[in-house]
């Protein structure tokens, strides 16, 4: 797993990711959902939003970029 840390992009192993459930961050489109746990190669833990962090798979994508993604702004809602 890649994680931009600071403008920096550095790699680790993926530990476990937590989410919101029932508040206003879970509710919001704009709002990360989900912090993902990784133990970096530097031997240091970082918690990353979803939008902070790309998976690799070789035999999937040759990239070394990691993807802009751009976040909804719109809430959609049924009557």
């Amino acid at each position: 797993m890649r994680a931009k840390v600071k403008g920096e992009l550095l790699t680790g192993e993926y530990l476990f990711h937590v989410t919101h459930v029932d508040d206003g961050w879970s509710d919001s489109p704009d709002q990360d959902k989900e912090f993902y746990f990784i133990k970096l190669d530097n031997g240091r833990l970082t918690i990353q939003p979803t939008n902070r962090i790309s998976f690799i798979d070789a035999s999937f994508i040759v990239n070394d970029k990691m993807p802009e993604l751009k976040l909804s702004d719109t809430i959609y809602s049924c009557e």
